[in-house]
């Protein structure tokens, strides 16, 4: 995959990409709205479902997950969105982030996983990569379904607050239901950009390929070193979406989705209790 499609991917996958967006503009009393929709689910069962995602991305067209990676971050981020949920009252049913890069085949990054960075990618030999041994191909499959609805409303939402459907059809909606012990869902999706030292990067005011190696000065190689991670490393960007779905009705009640936030996307510290807040914010305060 060229360079600029992989960066690009963050784009392609979550919406309004462009920019940071914290949630969508309102146009008429968001807050009267928020309180009429908190109020409906006030000491119901929440659950949390989705997908967390780390890619490598290297030069040429040998891109591939990071199966621990995107592990490491689904766990983090789930822990945290669950225990933030908890804090302000609500009664968390079920929580799984069952898929990892689902979905990934839409924007051409091609299906293939390395356990971590120093091993060989290989390519999947199932249709989607679950988070455990116990998910079923079918609920990954479902859980994928979930995602995508949820990441193509949000790209096609104009600003205000108010419900927006779903493309779930009914029997989806009543295994979610089933599955998950409750009417209202919490989906998070996180994709996150790890750029390989091997890239390109900006030096002398223009971008070029930098070998440094074969600068000759001591001082002179180290700081071409430092240069080189210090770009590297403003590369590395994640994104993510958190929807609120009502599963009785098939509907998208709220959402924030948040683009090219800065730093290592397979850190799970990056996902910790502050994350959870911001996500959840101003839904749950």
């Amino acid at each position: 995959m060229k360079q600029l499609t992989a960066i690009g991917l963050l784009a392609g996958l979550l919406s309004s990409l462009g920019g940071c967006a914290t949630a969508p503009k309102p146009d008429l009393k968001p807050a009267s709205y928020l309180d009429t929709e908190r109020a409906k689910i006030s000491g119901k069962p929440q659950a949390i479902a989705g997908d967390a995602c780390v890619v490598r991305d290297i030069s040429g067209s040998s891109d591939f997950i990071l199966r621990m990676q995107s592990l490491d971050i689904s766990s983090a981020a789930l822990a945290s969105l669950k225990a933030r949920l908890q804090a302000v009252g609500a009664d968390v049913a079920a929580s799984s982030l069952a898929t990892a890069c689902a979905g990934l085949e839409r924007v051409s990054v091609p299906p293939r996983v390395a356990p971590t960075w120093e091993r060989d990618a290989q390519t999947l030999d199932v249709p989607v990569l679950t988070t455990s041994d116990t998910i079923t191909q079918e609920m990954a499959a479902l859980n994928r379904r979930l995602v995508a609805a949820v990441t193509a409303a949000i790209q096609d939402a104009e600003g205000g607050y108010k419900r927006r459907a779903l493309t779930l059809v009914a029997d989806d909606l009543a295994a979610l239901r089933a599955e998950n012990k409750a009417e209202t869902m919490w989906v998070l999706s996180i994709v996150g950009i790890d750029v390989s030292a091997a890239k390109s990067f900006v030096f002398g005011g223009s971008q070029r390929e930098e070998d440094c190696s074969r600068v000759r000065d001591l001082q002179a190689r180290r700081d071409c070193e430092r240069r080189a991670e210090e770009a590297i490393q403003t590369r590395d960007r994640f994104s993510y979406q958190l929807a609120l779905v009502d599963l009785g009705s098939g509907e998208m009640v709220w959402f924030n989705n948040t683009s090219n936030v800065p730093g290592p996307p397979y850190e799970p510290t990056n996902y910790g209790a502050e994350w959870a807040q911001r996500a959840l914010s101003p839904f749950y305060q």
